[in-house]
């Protein structure tokens, strides 16, 4: 059980301002490469906001498990632990959690992991969860102590989810449909030749993204923990598995529904405003004491309203906590509150700029994993009578002894009135009074500050080598979100005449001005990165702000004519929401000279760094020929076996290193004693001196 929290073992959440090392008297050296490659993860992701980290039935233990690559083998590996709940806070070691599974996207690996939360079996003995060996994706139990660990389920084909039944008689999973039939007629297909329909996509996959048959139905299997015997789920187990693992209510409007163990009472979240399709859009809390009289009471304060990180009702049924962003939107401070169901006004518990996820309800308190700016997530206890906080589990305590460069929150708006945030992080040794190059990392800004989206590139190493770095965190159209019921309808509203691209931009824009004023920035050095949608942001700036960015480094330019065609017949459809038609039609080039590079080619001023994985290479090849025949500055690097997301750590580490020495090339002249390749300054000086030649 949990020990109270007392005034010597709580240390007060610290804010996202830091300067220097955390640990006074230990000698600290800046952050290094390597540093953020070896990071032990916390397996918490959003997906786990509502659920938690999970705690046994008889409140002793929290399982969890962390994820941790190496560059000598150049894989990640998955790893579990328990966590003694008694006080004394020790780690037990579980053993290899195998491989990361894989998020997939239409067939494709995205190219980041899903995390896993364990069950716990009734007598808080054993934990079942999925494990990944040489590719195959089973169900596995391990004892709390470590002691023991096997295999439970051995099924045809990957587990997707389970569930322990309400009975705890049985383990209800899922698997993906039996792959034998799909594939013999795919392969019958193939041999006379696939028809190119709208199941193609070259840009994805070079044969059809499903085979030629539907897709078999997933398999409901039922695994009964005395017999050990498994057969397919009756119609009512089935049902019963459905009901478990449906996150939300079948109305959009009504989410995350919590009940109380000892009373029929409950909670839920509902809608605050809009109609909208956004999971993310604002919501209020409603509550039900008695569940025998279906009386709904609704929480009226503005503390109820607003966006949630988590949701839970007491054991008596008469109070509700929560966590939410303090702000109008996802970002920034965030606090917790209690609520006693009834008319009373909701009581603030904590209040943080510390980043907060993946919270568990135990007894009087809660376990959360939290990040700071420049601390990676750790789990620590909340009370919920003090708001004490203590940390429990910290697997990077290395990072306590490092030295990094100040960060400032920031908060402004554009001349619309559109609201901006992010993170100012100063150079390592900062002087007032000096304008600093600056590099614009994109598009979340919250928790850890490690390398933006895609994680290619490392802010606190861009600070200790003399860098301002403005973390920015892209402005969502809340607006458009709240008001369109369909994804057409919305894709389409953010798409009229480039809103959402107009609206990013200006706010981005405005952020720098922020920092001109406070004369951080040097307005002549600047740097812009993105991956993804934060390369859709930089690409689209350096089309309509030219010359105000001296440097570029982003993962693709992805807009350009040719991926009409490569996104196929499976694609076109969206391509069709977004008003981007076949570009040979008349009149169709003006809507994609808005945001291709390749077509502005001839006015691009900025060096250019693409650093691509061979999935999405195909599209860069027409920026890359017309940036060639316009004689500009740039270099494309191919990562091969990679996705979306560059997932292996030899890699990452070279992106790392090559988008930091382009910087420093472009932005401050230097060139590093260890280049990623022998022969990249003579390219780059080679560039810089095109450059200067070239007439104006």
């Amino acid at each position: 059980m949990l020990l109270p929290l007392c005034a010597a073992t709580t240390m007060a959440m610290s804010g996202q301002e830091n300067s220097g090392a955390h640990a006074s008297g230990v000698e600290s050296r800046v952050v290094g490469y390597e540093d953020l490659i070896d990071i032990v993860d916390l397996a918490a992701s959003p997906d786990m906001d509502f659920d938690g980290l999970s705690v046994s039935p008889d409140e002793n233990f929290v399982a969890f498990a962390t994820s941790q690559s190496s560059l000598l083998t150049n894989t990640t590996e998955i790893h579990w632990w328990a966590l003694r709940l008694d006080g004394r806070h020790q780690a037990i070691d579980l053993g290899s959690g195998g491989e990361p599974i894989p998020v997939m996207s239409r067939g494709q690996p995205v190219g980041v992991q899903q995390f896993e939360r364990p069950q716990w079996l009734p007598d808080s003995q054993w934990i079942l969860y999925r494990k990944r060996i040489k590719g195959s994706t089973q169900l596995w139990r391990t004892k709390w102590d470590g002691t023991s660990s096997e295999q439970v389920i051995h099924a045809p084909s990957d587990v997707e989810r389970f569930v322990l039944s309400d009975d705890h008689r049985l383990i209800l999973f899922s698997i993906g449909g039996p792959t034998g039939v799909a594939y013999t007629n795919s392969t019958v297909e193939a041999n006379r030749g696939f028809l190119y329909d709208n199941r193609f996509s070259p840009l994805l996959k070079l044969e059809p993204v499903d085979p030629i048959s539907p897709p078999q139905p997933r398999a409901i299997l039922a695994y009964d923990l005395r017999t050990q015997m498994q057969r397919l789920a009756t119609p009512e187990e089935e049902g019963e598995f459905n009901r478990r693992t449906t996150v939300t209510s079948p109305n959009p409007q009504t989410r995350w529904r919590r009940s109380s163990a000892r009373r029929n009472a409950s909670t839920w979240l509902e809608s605050a405003e809009g109609v909208g399709i956004d999971p993310q859009l604002p919501m209020k809390i409603v509550a039900e004491a008695d569940g025998a009289t279906g009386r709904r009471i609704e929480c009226t304060s503005v503390k109820c309203r607003g966006y949630f990180k988590g949701l839970w009702i007491d054991t008596s049924g008469t109070t509700v906590y929560f966590l939410r962003w303090l702000g109008s939107r996802d970002y920034g401070p965030m606090a917790i509150y209690s609520w006693r169901i009834g008319p009373s006004d909701p009581k603030e518990i904590l209040r943080t700029d510390n980043f907060l996820q993946a919270c568990s309800l135990v007894e009087r308190s809660l376990l959360c994993s939290e990040e700071t700016a420049t601390w990676p997530a750790h789990i620590t206890e909340i009370s919920l009578e003090g708001g004490g906080v203590r940390v429990m589990y910290d697997p990077n305590p290395g990072f306590r002894s490092l030295q990094f460069g100040e960060v400032k929150s920031l908060a402004w708006k554009d001349a619309m009135g559109i609201e901006g945030y992010g993170h100012l992080v100063k150079p390592v040794g900062y002087h007032a009074r000096t304008r600093y190059p600056l590099v614009i990392v994109q598009y979340r800004s919250r928790g850890f500050l490690r390398g933006g989206v895609g994680d290619e590139y490392p802010i606190q190493v861009l600070a200790a080598k003399g860098f301002a770095v403005l973390s920015f965190h892209r402005p969502d159209d809340w607006e458009v979100l709240a008001r369109y019921r369909t994804e057409a309808e919305r894709e389409q509203a953010l798409w009229q005449d480039f809103r959402d691209r107009r609206r990013v931009l200006s706010v981005l824009q405005s952020g720098i001005d922020l920092l001109d004023r406070m004369g951080i920035v040097n307005r002549a050095r600047i740097g812009i990165t993105g991956l993804s949608d934060g390369a859709n942001t930089a690409a689209f700036a350096l089309i309509h702000r030219p010359g105000e960015f001296a440097a570029a480094a982003v993962a693709g330019t992805y807009w350009n004519p040719i991926l009409y065609h490569l996104v196929g017949p499976l694609m076109w459809p969206k391509a069709h929401w977004f008003g981007l038609d076949d570009p040979n039609l008349p009149g169709a080039d003006g809507r994609w000279r808005e945001i291709s590079v390749s077509m502005n080619a001839a006015y691009l001023e900025t060096p250019l760094l693409i650093q691509v994985s061979d999935a999405e290479l195909l599209p860069e090849t027409e920026t890359v020929s017309e940036l060639q025949r316009f004689g500009k500055a740039f270099e494309m690097d191919v990562f091969p076996g990679e996705f979306h997301i560059k997932r292996q750590p030899v890699h990452r580490l070279s992106v790392y290193r090559r988008s930091v020495q382009w910087f420093e090339f472009w932005l401050k002249g230097i060139e590093e004693p260890d280049p990623v390749d022998p022969t990249e300054y003579q390219r780059w000086n080679s560039m810089r001196a095109h450059a200067i030649a070239a007439p104006h």
